[in-house]
Order: structure tokens, then sequence, then C-alpha cells
């Protein structure tokens, strides 16, 4: 019998087809009489196919080591077999096992309704020329962002800064991996605090890079407990003027008192500025990093501002850390678009950006009161908002006898997600009160008012 013949069908290259049944001849040890295989002219004679297809199949095996060419002729060389293992762990029909809510009040969602996409559309357009599709970002991110950050910051947020002390990533988390890695290697700091409860994303990285870890408490009473905090140099990480998730903002005096320990013990803060783009009681609160360059580092990003998928974050360092940590990323890969950078780019030039948020404060203000206003007329008096002078959420702490994860569940049996505070608080601390995080970036008016009404029924009767 020969075992090279076998037959050609039209739905794959012969090429492969010949190579498929080489392999096959190989591994199954079918050749164990034959030692040297036929020459790709003798076996294209002997199945009547083309040379150029027989010796594409014979390099092939020989790329992966199947055939050993030695002169003129193909031997076999010996090897142990090595079967496919299948896992039983894997499962072609995976499903999420995630209820589907017909109303999510998640806090980390914009409304899309009110997007500008045909400035957004212009702004990409506009950045899609030849050199940016073809090449790597900046490893520090795009020039024409980073400069475009510096106006936004200083008009703004009050923020001094040059393009040199902005750096570019795809996201908050990825900048502080990169950020803790750089500064304990080099050996900066090796203590980490944060406010409790706080950032559980930050937390949770810090711990991964092995820093000595400690925590400020923050109550919705009093707000950061600054005379708890110790004489020790350590890297604070804050959210001052909307703590995240409390909603919180630190008054000029304990702000004070946080600066002269800094400055006492040369620390160094890490200020998140996500959650401040949107604020309703006031026109402003600045943030620490307009005061003081020196002992903060602060961080930002494009995603609750404007647009979650752009993938654009951005910290500013003082200037002391600036040439150390750019030796330290330039042989890192930038790991955000440069398209999306410089649209992003544009979109704050033309003044784009500032009209969307602007215009977008309208909005969530109006959705604001309509939730805040639904949730005081419908739910008794034992509810209580918290947070509600800034940002897409609100905290909403009840006291009807349920835990907090009982009142999670029982929402979504009526079609209602809702969001606990539990994992902010760190060090398996818990809140006294079951409280609850409502967003209300994606849902409208009428959405908000027929939850609101589902979760009464369902928690109060």
């Amino acid at each position: 019998m020969n075992v090279f013949k076998f037959p050609i069908n039209n739905f794959s290259p012969i090429d492969e087809q010949i190579y498929i049944h080489l392999k096959n001849i190989i591994r199954n040890k079918e050749f164990e009489d034959i030692k040297i295989f036929p020459t790709p002219r003798d076996l294209a004679i002997q199945i009547k196919q083309s040379y150029s297809d027989v010796m594409s199949a014979y390099r092939q095996l020989e790329v992966e080591g199947y055939l050993k060419k030695q002169d003129d002729i193909f031997i076999v060389p010996h090897f142990e077999r090595v079967d496919k293992e299948h896992s039983s762990g894997y499962k072609s029909d995976y499903v999420i096992d995630e209820e589907v809510a017909i109303f999510d009040f998640s806090p980390t969602t914009v409304d899309k309704q009110y997007f500008p996409l045909s400035r957004w559309q212009e702004c990409l357009l506009e950045s899609s020329n030849l050199s940016s599709l073809f090449q790597f970002s900046h490893h520090d991110g795009e020039y024409l962002l980073r400069e475009a950050i510096c106006t936004h910051l200083k008009k703004n947020r009050n923020i001094e800064a040059s393009p040199a002390n902005i750096f570019i990533s795809s996201n908050v988390p990825a900048l502080l991996l990169q950020l803790g890695t750089f500064l304990k290697k080099g050996g900066y700091y090796n203590s980490f605090k944060i406010e409790n409860p706080g950032n559980y994303e930050a937390f949770s990285i810090f711990k991964e890079l092995d820093y000595h870890l400690s925590t400020c408490p923050v109550s919705l009473e009093d707000g950061h407990d600054v005379n708890s905090l110790k004489d020790e140099r350590t890297l604070f990480y804050v959210t001052l003027s909307y703590q995240q998730p409390l909603g919180y903002n630190l008054p000029i005096e304990k702000r004070a008192k946080l600066h002269q320990w800094a400055k006492k013990n040369d620390c160094l803060f890490i200020e998140d500025d996500r959650e401040t783009a949107f604020r309703y009681d006031v026109r402003n609160v600045y943030p620490m990093a307009s005061v003081d360059s020196t002992h903060v580092i602060y961080i930002n990003s494009f995603a609750y501002s404007f647009l979650p998928s752009a993938k654009v974050a951005y910290m500013v360092l003082p200037n002391k850390l600036i040439e150390k940590y750019t030796q330290f990323t330039k042989h890192l890969t930038q790991n955000s678009s440069p398209i999306l950078q410089t649209a992003i780019g544009h979109f704050i030039n033309k003044g784009y950006f500032l009209e969307h948020v602007e215009y977008m404060k309208q909005i969530y203000n109006q959705k604001m009161q309509v939730l805040t206003a639904k949730i005081q007329t419908t739910f008794p008096e034992r509810a209580r908002i918290f947070g509600e002078e800034a940002g897409q959420s609100l905290l909403l702490q009840l006291n009807n006898g349920m835990s907090e994860e009982e009142l999670i569940q029982s929402a979504l049996e009526i079609g209602v997600k809702v969001y606990p505070i539990s994992p902010y608080y760190l060090e398996g601390q818990t809140p006294k009160t079951p409280t609850l995080i409502l967003g209300f970036g994606q849902l409208t008016r009428n959405e908000m008012t027929d939850a609101i009404n589902r979760l009464y029924i369902k928690w109060y009767t």
C-alpha cells in the first residue's frame, strides 16, 4: 500500500492538503519502513500533482521539524510524538452568568444621546493621516495632545504645566502600575497610603507592587481624618475635590494641614481628579495640584468626562521626576492609540471639549435633580442621599432592615441594577449603614422614575 497517495478535494489549497497528509503520516509513524521520504519531484509524479505544491508542503514540514533535508534527500528525524491535550475546564458554549437589568444605575457610563458625534468624527478624520496610521505613538504620548492638556489644565483646573510634565496612557490603572513600579524600583518610596473608603483599584495595584500599605479614614460626616496621619514618608492617593466614593470636598483648613504634613515628611500625593468635571453646586473646586506642583502627581482621564472607549488617561509629574521617569519609559511601548490621542488634542484645541463638558453639566444636573427629587418624594425619611453636588452618580443610604447584598439582589429581581459601596472599604471594613451607588449617566428621566418606583415597591411594601 502506498501511504503517500490520498484523494485531493477542491475545498482547500492543494499544498495545504499535501502538508496535512504528510504530517499525519509522520506523526502516526506510518513510515516505519521508510526512513527516507521520496523527493518532491518523485512524490509529485506519484500523486499526480504539481511540483510547486509538493515543494511548498515539504518546506512547511521542514520549518516545523517534521522533515530534515540532507544534501538532496529528505529524512524524518527522531522525535517523541506530542498529542494535543484537551482541558475539561473549557466550555464551547460559554455563557456569562449575569442577570440582564432593564434599568442599570452604572456609575461609569455616559449619556450617548448628547454626544457630539459629528464633531468627534471631524477630529478623527483630521487625525487619520498616512503618517499616524503607520506609526507607533511616542512612548510618553502625542505632543499635540500633551500641549492641549496643558492649555486645558491652566484654564479649567488652574494647573501650570508644560508638555514635558504630561505622560499619556490608555487608562488610569496602567498609569498607576507604571508609576508605582518606577517609584519603587527607583528607591523613591516604599509606603503607600490611601483614603478609606477609597479607590480599590489603586489599593490593589500598589499591594501587588509590595508597598507597605496604610489608610486614612474618611467619613460622610467629617471627611478625611487628617489628625490620624503619622509622621512618615509615603505616597498618599487622594481624591480631595470630590472624594471617591463619598462625594466629600476637603475644606481649605484640612487641605492646609495635609499640605504641611506632606512638606514636613517629604510625602508625595497622587491626586485623582477624574470625578470633578461635572460640579453643580459651585463653579469649580480646584485640586491640590493647582497650589503645589512639587508634592503632587495629578491624574485624570477622558473616560468619565468625554468618551469611555477613547482609552486616554494622563498624569502630570513634578519637575523633579521628569528626567528619571522619561528614561524609565523610553523603552516601553505606548498603549494608547496615536490617532485617538491626536483626535482628542484637536477636540480640545477647537474648543469642542469644553463646550461638551459645559453642555453635559447642564444635562447631568437636570438628571441629578430629577433623581434626588424622586427619591425624596417616594422613599420614607429613612433613605438619605449623599454626593449629589457633582459627578454622574449619588449615594443612597438605606435603613429598612435589609443588608447591602439583599438590597442589590432584590433590585435585580425586578430588573434594576444598583451598585455596592462596600468594595471601596479597604482592609475588610464595611459601612455601618447599607449604602448603594446610583449612577444615571445612561438613563433617561423616565427610566429613573420608573426604576425608583419599582425599588420602593420591592424594598418598602
